[in-house]
């Protein structure tokens, strides 16, 4: 049987341009949080002849569409439907810090990704004419703001809340599509003891 021990960014945490060593990219339905409440399983019978076998930290890249609940897609080679076991657990980021992506945005229309946080992050909030602006979640994996006019330019004031309740605040220097940007503030979300961790 296969066990997977995964970190998420469905909910806005952990996403690299490209697989670190040893951690497999993969695309799954929404299930991290189902899995921090310890309801995650995997479910169904072997199908196929090409297994994947053992046991693998893989971190979740974007959701998968035609998936049905509890599925995995690992985009690798093999064949079939098989049984596994999950635990989602606090992405291993050492001592690294929250960065931002943006992509195809501008002063009135914002995609903002999170990338590399501990803990997924489950609501982002910007600070646009001296008023918080909540941003939606997008299947791809950013947060959308449009209408309301313009942010000013210069670093931009993001709140973010994680999936554990804990609320960070950072400063976005600019505007800077299809670049990895860090935080002026430099924060991270803290571990938590009472989550699993990898």
């Amino acid at each position: 049987m296969l066990k997977i021990i995964f970190v998420s960014h469905l909910l806005g945490f952990l996403t690299f341009t490209q697989s670190q060593p040893g951690v497999k990219n993969q695309a799954i339905l929404d299930l991290f949080t189902k899995s921090y409440k310890g309801d995650v399983v995997g479910s169904g019978h072997g199908l196929g002849n090409n297994p994947i076998v053992g046991e693998h930290i893989v971190y979740v890249k974007d959701m998968c569409p035609v998936c049905h609940e509890g599925d995995v897609d690992f985009a690798l080679d093999g064949d079939g439907r098989w049984n596994i076991t999950m635990q989602a657990v606090q992405c291993p980021v050492g001592s690294s810090t929250i960065q931002y992506a943006f992509q195809g945005s501008n002063a009135w229309y914002i995609k903002l990704q999170i990338r590399n946080a501990r803990i997924p992050i489950t609501g982002v909030q910007i600070e646009k004419n001296g008023a918080w602006q909540t941003l939606t979640h997008s299947i791809d994996g950013y947060w959308l703001l449009s209408g309301g006019g313009a942010i000013a330019d210069g670093p931009i004031k993001v709140r973010m809340t994680a999936a554990n309740g804990q609320v960070l605040e950072d400063m976005i220097p600019r505007i800077d599509n299809d670049h990895i940007l860090e935080g002026l503030q430099k924060v991270q979300v803290a571990f938590d003891a009472s989550l699993p961790s990898a």
